[in-house]
């Protein structure tokens, strides 16, 4: 079903939309997934800046295609993103993308162990926000 005013949820997306078009890559779904991807490869530099003992051999060098990875994210980027967070919600459970997920070439920036590393410290950082947030509530 195409999207009209009709079948719109709300006046936002329907009958005003064409007044708040330019706000999409900044408050879409697609933008909310571009930037976590975003938080998440600045988090991972942060990490390796610090420095801490476990990403020292971590080359710096490939910051930059790092961050290519979300000044090139495209709309089949968050498609692909958002059919595992789908999957994930049917199945009741995390997808563990490290085996699910088999990177290209040209995407393996990380070796296992800094990869491993990485998904440990992002794990603990977003359980201290979701902590702050319940506390806040």
């Amino acid at each position: 079903m195409a999207l009209d005013a009709l079948h719109a949820i709300s006046p936002i997306d329907g009958r005003y939309s064409s007044k708040v078009s330019n706000l999409s890559p900044y408050f879409s779904e697609a933008a909310l997934i571009k930037y976590r991807v975003l938080v998440e490869i600045e988090y991972f530099i942060g990490l390796c800046e610090c420095p801490l003992p476990q990403l020292v051999s971590f080359d710096k060098s490939k910051y930059p295609k790092l961050r290519e990875i979300y000044t090139s994210f495209k709309d089949q980027d968050a498609k692909a993103i958002k059919k595992i967070a789908t999957t994930e919600k049917k199945l009741k459970k995390p997808i563990k993308i490290s085996k699910n997920y088999i990177p290209k070439d040209t995407e393996k920036y990380m070796c296992d162990k800094h990869l491993s590393f990485f998904k440990i410290k992002l794990t603990e950082w977003k359980k201290e926000l979701v902590k702050a947030n319940n506390e806040a509530l």
